[in-house]
């Protein structure tokens, strides 16, 4: 009778059950990249189409800043105002956004639908934290300026900085979701030219974030009372960053 080769039951079992450990551990690796790819490719889509909507805005003799300090947009001197309020219908207009809630005084000329970005309303309410990379409450972020909806579902949140007037997107909509810098959340430094992504040379201050602002959960502040004026939090720098990728 002839000898024949056959694994044992008990070696089919452990050889699936170290399958299920590799597999426990790649998998979610696998899934955290795709995901981070995916977020890459839809910041890099947003980037493109709000810097060409910017430029054309300005190229209608619409200037974005109510005044220029160092050669970037800052609030207006008699006003808490970060943009111009032509410059933000215009800018709408080109994007073909809705806006969902402004500042009083941008909304002149506007549905009298629209209502007034509220500190507590439960929806459009500006003081929602955003998430640092690393999981801490960002305070003190303009976003009460104005909020728009873009027709893909991505909300556009315009205010300042205490170094400068910012202009930021939420990839699942304000509120939703983690609210998370470098995640759903892409930050953006406005000029009276273009659009800079926050980390890109100029908009950041290289005293406290060194010369090389980096992209990732343990690079920046966990948390911050002021976005501009310290350390900036984690996951800030990915905007820039994420667009070389």
């Amino acid at each position: 009778m002839s000898n024949k080769n056959a694994f044992t039951l008990s070696e089919v079992l452990i050889t699936i059950g170290i399958i299920g450990v590799v597999a426990a551990i790649i998998i979610p690796v696998i899934k955290s990249k795709i995901d981070e790819r995916k977020t890459i490719v839809h910041w890099k889509k947003m980037y493109s189409t709000l810097s060409q909507a910017y430029i054309k805005t300005i190229n209608e003799d619409i200037s974005p800043c109510p005044r220029v300090v160092s050669g970037k947009c800052f609030f207006a001197s008699t006003t808490s105002l970060a943009f111009n309020a032509d410059f933000l219908n215009a800018f709408a207009k080109n994007l073909n956004a809705e806006i969902l809630c402004g500042n009083a005084a941008l909304l002149t000329g506007n549905s009298t639908n629209i209502k007034q970005c509220s500190s507590t309303d439960g929806v459009y309410n500006y003081f929602i934290p955003f998430k640092s990379l690393a999981g801490g409450n960002v305070g003190c972020y303009g976003t009460s300026q104005m909020i728009m909806r873009l027709p893909t579902g991505e909300h556009i949140m315009f205010g300042w900085g205490h170094q400068g007037s910012l202009i930021s997107v939420s990839l699942n909509g304000f509120g939703k979701g983690e609210n998370m810098l470098g995640k759903e959340i892409f930050v953006m430094k406005a000029y009276p030219y273009a659009l800079k992504p926050m980390g890109a040379d100029s908009t950041f201050d290289k005293n406290m974030n060194g010369n090389i602002c980096k992209c990732g959960k343990e690079y920046g502040s966990v948390t911050a009372v002021y976005f501009e004026q310290q350390e900036l939090p984690s996951g800030t720098c990915c905007s820039a960053y994420y667009l070389t990728k």
